[in-house]
């Protein structure tokens, strides 16, 4: 106990540290443009510019700038933390994205010159399941056009100021069923997270087209990759400010352009030092006071404890039961087993967790509307027992055969030799990698998010993309985290001591049997 207590004490100091070593960077000088000043392309001929790699406005940056450094990011969340810290020059997005930084307060602005424009469409999977609904949506866009409500809603969610008022998606009545539209909550101002609902461009879009048409909505929501994965096989529609590009039109189809932006490169402007605790101070707050943000962070961490102990407690009965098949009298059943079981553990084990998640959910469950938590255990069931059963396997063999040889000569059928005299003496090399193994499941569960399911770490990146603060999310996460492996642990070594055989009380001990 004292050496775990001295572990946390160490993590806690050393998160600390790091926390206002970074908000202590933030403080240093900077040399930019004030808000009032123009930039244009000319001033970041030789900068460093941010991009989302496989974009299409890595292409154009490489196009107007090739003397200028690309580094690559895998969102425009990160790129815009990377650009407050001083780390990039200015990123290349859509101008649609300088509208959430300037929600949030951030003195940003945009190059004059813009790197060209691009369309907006809804993602359909292709085929005719989906026409039904696609045409809908087109002749939804001409009257939205014609009464004027599309140039309002525009007005309303790309203009200077954050809307007050906000839509209900859970008023809408299935009078002609329920559409589920897969969507992602890093797409401020068309899709993100308002006091604990979705919100934006896109959604009120879709809310007015369901009042029109007659559905109700069931929102799901995953990262960009997952929406428009999903869409393919597992819902009827995905939006959260998609391009309409050419390659994408290979494997979905879109609706026609509802709306329209520039391609812009965002640049950070004067801004006035808060200084260290200030600086803390309004991190803390956007992070979980500000619209009840801590509340996103329990109910990830809900999400993450359920698939955690789901999954540990399936797999061990699989791992287990698989073990005790091997273990079986009858000889086909020992081979079937042992061939099934050695497959099984070299596939899961030569394959990334996030894959095997990925192909249960958009494959093998692709026609089934399943909840993605129930995959997520499933999945990490399945690998979990891979590693119980192998771990069983050389813990069992590394008892003394003696052991059950003495056992047996004392009268004792083979399953009562097993479990009062070896699987309790195998339990001492078996509970410590059991324990990290466990550990290393809950660190896994990271990954679901590509599925749909809002977990700690998702909980994490969705408070990222509305705040653009970076430390207390991730900090927050990471401390959670080593809560629960550490009590996970703590709690697997209380059940490995009591379960020591010289621990065991006398009545326990074995006994010869009277002949």
């Amino acid at each position: 106990m004292g050496q775990i207590r001295k572990k946390l004490i160490i993590f806690m100091v050393c998160m600390l540290a790091m926390t206002i070593a970074a908000c202590s960077k933030n403080e240093q000088d900077v040399t930019a443009q004030t808000e009032s000043e123009k930039v244009y392309l000319s001033d970041l001929e030789h900068g460093t510019i941010g991009v989302v790699e496989g974009n299409a406005t890595s292409v154009l940056v490489s196009q107007q700038l090739p003397d200028a450094t690309k580094l690559s990011f895998n969102s425009p969340t990160d790129m815009s933390m990377a650009l407050l810290q001083g780390k990039i020059d200015a990123f290349a997005t859509d101008e649609s994205y300088l509208v959430g930084m300037k929600w949030e307060g951030y003195e940003v602005t945009r190059v004059e010159e813009p790197l060209g424009i691009t369309e907006y469409g809804i993602v359909f999977p292709k085929g005719e399941r989906s026409q039904k609904y696609r045409k809908e949506i087109n002749s939804f866009l001409i009257k939205s056009r014609e009464d004027g409500s599309l140039e309002k809603l525009e007005e309303k969610w790309f203009s200077g100021k954050e809307p007050t008022e906000f839509l209900d998606a859970s008023a809408l009545q299935p009078e002609n069923g329920t559409l589920i539209v897969g969507t992602c909550s890093a797409a401020k101002p068309f899709v993100y997270i308002k006091n604990g609902k979705l919100a934006g461009f896109d959604i009120e879009f879709l809310i007015l087209f369901a009042r029109e048409y007659g559905y109700a909505l069931d929102f799901r929501d995953s990262d960009f990759t997952g929406a428009i994965s999903g869409v393919q096989q597992k819902y009827d529609m995905a939006t959260a400010g998609f391009t309409i590009t050419e390659e994408r039109k290979e494997s979905v189809d879109f609706s026609d352009v509802y709306t329209a932006a520039d391609l812009i490169y965002i640049v950070n402007s004067t801004r006035e030092n808060e200084g260290v605790w200030n600086s803390l101070i309004t991190g803390f707050d956007k992070t979980f006071i500000r619209e009840n943000r801590w509340k996103l962070i329990a109910e990830g961490v809900g999400i993450t404890l359920l698939i955690s102990i789901c999954a540990t407690v399936l797999g061990t009965a699989i791992g287990f039961g698989l073990y005790m098949l091997r273990r079986s009298q009858i000889g086909l059943v020992v081979k079937i087993t042992g061939l099934a079981a050695g497959i099984y553990s070299r596939i899961i084990a030569g394959t990334p967790t996030v894959v095997i998640l990925m192909i249960l959910f958009y494959v093998v469950f692709g026609k089934v509307d399943i909840s993605g938590v129930i995959v997520a255990i499933i999945t990490f069931a399945l690998t979990f027992g891979a590693s119980v059963y192998e771990n069983m396997v050389v813990s069992v063999e590394g008892v003394d055969k003696g052991q059950s040889e003495a056992a047996y000569a004392l009268g004792y059928s083979r399953n009562r030799t097993f479990f009062r005299i070896v699987l309790p003496q195998s339990m001492r090399a078996f509970m410590p990698v059991y324990s990290g193994e466990v550990v290393s499941l809950i660190k896994g569960t990271a990954v679901v998010g590509y599925i749909a399911v809002n977990d700690l770490t998702k909980m994490g990146d969705i408070i990222r993309s509305n705040t653009y603060e970076a430390f207390f999310p991730l900090i927050a996460t990471a401390v959670i985290y080593f809560m629960i492996t550490w009590l996970m642990a703590l709690t697997l070594d209380i059940v490995r001591k009591r379960t020591e055989p010289k621990r065991r009380k006398r009545e326990h001990i074995l006994k010869g049997v009277d002949v």
